[in-house]
């Protein structure tokens, strides 16, 4: 369905005839596009993974060198919001390059994580340049980059089931650098990466709160598994992931690193 595409030999006359009519950056966003990346990141960790917004569309990472993005817009009249572009971000040869395609079927709301690729239909352009590309689809790239960010606090770098040998408690260290921890009756609780131990939450919206005993099984799954964290990370190097633990330790009171476990070179 996307084949690979080389780019076209006369890729202005391309972006004149195809391309939507170039809007006016306001002043400092020059600024704000150069601060994203461009390659973008490794994917290998998340893949594969789809991730729908409805006022944004729907991103689908199938592997580490391909990610598609069904762009949305709301249609003024009915209010309503239907996929007006496809992106497809590949790499070859270290190049990344955007292709942007229309979709072939007309008023196509976002499809659900498990619906089928949407079709492409005719090609609007082909980026290799981070600068072009915002110039003539403002603000998709950016889309893009807040969606990566957000799966990567949703997809696990490790994962410990029944934790403290409680039954169905799940600790989680996410891809980016988040522990989270879900009780067996899943209430979710988080700290995120970077900021203080004592700052814990739950998802936006969640009508429940921690008592003091859940505190202190947080404060233990928290430490446990990031000493389990740092081993994988001195042996497997610091992008490791995908490892899932079913029991962590005999006892509450013992740490996750036995003492014949720990050598010099850990």
């Amino acid at each position: 369905m996307y084949s690979p595409m080389k780019a076209p030999k006369n890729v202005e006359k391309l972006f004149t005839i195809n391309a939507p009519e170039r809007i006016a950056s306001p002043a400092g966003k020059s600024e704000a596009i150069t601060s994203l990346p461009w390659p973008l990141p490794s994917r290998k960790a998340l893949a594969p993974f789809v991730f729908v917004n409805p006022a944004k569309g729907r991103f689908i990472i199938q592997k580490d060198t391909e990610l598609i993005f069904e762009a949305v817009d709301r249609e003024a009249k009915s209010a309503e919001y239907f996929v007006k572009y496809i992106f497809r971000v590949s790499k070859d040869d270290l190049q990344q390059v955007v292709t942007v395609f229309t979709p072939s079927k007309a008023n196509q709301t976002v499809p659900d994580e498990k619906a089928a690729l949407i079709p492409p239909s005719s090609i609007n352009g082909e980026f290799t340049d981070l600068q072009q590309l915002d110039l003539h689809f403002p603000g998709c790239y950016k889309n893009i980059c807040r969606a990566l960010k957000i799966i990567s606090g949703r997809v696990p770098r490790i994962e410990c089931r029944n934790i403290l040998e409680i039954k169905h408690l799940y600790a989680r260290i996410m891809i980016n650098g988040d522990f989270r921890l879900i009780f067996p009756d899943n209430r979710i609780f988080f700290q995120k990466f970077g900021t203080s131990p004592d700052t814990i939450e739950s998802p936006k919206g969640a009508e429940y709160s921690m008592t003091e005993e859940e505190r202190n099984i947080f404060d233990k799954a928290r430490s446990h598994l990031h000493e389990l964290d740092e081993v994988h990370r001195k042996t497997n190097g610091p992008n490791y992931y995908g490892i899932v633990v079913h029991v962590c330790m005999k006892s509450e009171k013992e740490s996750i690193i036995c003492n014949n476990f720990k050598s010099s070179t850990i």
